[in-house]
Order: C-alpha cells, then sequence, then structure tokens
C-alpha cells in the first residue's frame, strides 16, 4: 500500500515531488488495524502551485482511497496533504511533523535541516486551526455527516486540549 501510495504522489505530482511522508502511528509501526488512519503527506516545489500551499489535503485523495480501500481494509482513513517547501514550511511549526512523527517513503529527507523541538508552543498546530477545522465539521453536519467525520473532529479537540497544556506537562505524543 505504501508502494501504491508512493507512485500515486508521484504520478499526479511528477518533478514538482520533492519528497513523501508517513507519519504518526503507522511511520511508529504503532497502528491498529481498522482503527489506524494512514497519514502521508508530500512536499513539493514552490514553482508546482499558483499560490504557496500550506497544509492541503491532494485532488486525488478520495480517489486513492477508493483505490486501495478494497484491497488494503486494514486502515480507517486515508490521509494524502500537499505542503510547499521553502523556507516559511522550515521555519514553521508544520517542520515539526517532519523531525517528530514521519517517516520518509520518498525523496529528499529535510528532517536533518530542522532543529529539534522540545515540548513548548512551536509544537503548537490543531490549535492554531481549530476555528477553520470546526468550520468544515459544520458545513459537513449541515449535508450529511459519518462516522469518520465524527471521529476527525474530535481527534482535533483531543489534541487541542493536549496542545493546551503541553508546556507545563512537557511531553508530546503523536499518537493523538
Amino acid at each position: 500500500v505504501l508502494e501504491f501510495l508512493t507512485k500515486t504522489y508521484q504520478q499526479e505530482l511528477g518533478e514538482s515531488l520533492i519528497s513523501v511522508y508517513l507519519r504518526v502511528s503507522v511511520a511508529r509501526n504503532m497502528a491498529i488495524d481498522n482503527i489506524s488512519d494512514l497519514d502521508t503527506f508530500a512536499l513539493i516545489q514552490p514553482a508546482f502551485a499558483k499560490q504557496k500551499i500550506r497544509w492541503q489535503t491532494a485532488d486525488f485523495q478520495e480517489m486513492t482511497f477508493y483505490a486501495i480501500d478494497e484491497k488494503y481494509p486494514f486502515f480507517c482513513d486515508l490521509e494524502m496533504n500537499l505542503a510547499t517547501l521553502d523556507e516559511d514550511f522550515l521555519a514553521s511549526n508544520l517542520a515539526m511533523i517532519v523531525k517528530t512523527q514521519s517517516l520518509l517513503l520518498f525523496g529528499q529527507d529535510i528532517a536533518k535541516q530542522i532543529e529539534n523541538y522540545k515540548a513548548d508552543e512551536k509544537m503548537i498546530l490543531n490549535l492554531n486551526w481549530l476555528a477553520g477545522d470546526l468550520s468544515a465539521f459544520f458545513v459537513i453536519k449541515e449535508k450529511y455527516f459519518e462516522l469518520k467525520d465524527c471521529q476527525k473532529i474530535m481527534k482535533v479537540l483531543l489534541r487541542c486540549g493536549f496542545e493546551l497544556v503541553l508546556e507545563q506537562v512537557g511531553k508530546f505524543s503523536p499518537d493523538l
């Protein structure tokens, strides 16, 4: 399944593809069948996008999910994100994902270019995006939502709660 995902990124992004990463529980060999998500992301050349991509769902994610769901039913959901690799990315808290919870599947490994992290405000991601995530959830809810939509927003809320006490506790876990 990882080879298929990597090839999909390569076919869809071509020469603009820099790196493909697997992240969180699967990357740490701690996935639980039928519960864990398969979370991936690609770093792309700045020239590929008309505008800088901070963290965006790949247009081909849904098509890819349906292509592999029957063949590889052991994961709950698929996440395929894109981000532009530039100086802003390397200085952002998004770089923390590469450094602390990702495994390189293809391309250039930028983890060595990123400083080590400690449990502080530089590790806060979900709290910064909470308003947008909640708005997106409520738009889905007005139409029709599935259990996976509820699971996704609950994970975000749990992560936000942990981020609120991150410095006090002095620990970080990518497994929420």
